[in-house]
């Protein structure tokens, strides 16, 4: 599964959209970005 903040869903937060998966500029677009503290606090399933 690909990690993405809540805030960066916008409409997809609600919608079961599939789409093409630019895998090199996704990385590009993450790489070095934090997101652990914003997942930490929901992420109690365990």
């Amino acid at each position: 599964m690909w990690m993405l903040p809540r805030s960066a869903w916008g409409e997809y937060e609600q919608a079961a959209v599939v789409e093409h998966l630019d895998l090199a500029a996704e990385l590009a677009r993450w790489s070095g970005v934090g997101t652990a503290d914003e997942l930490g606090a929901t992420n109690t399933g365990r």
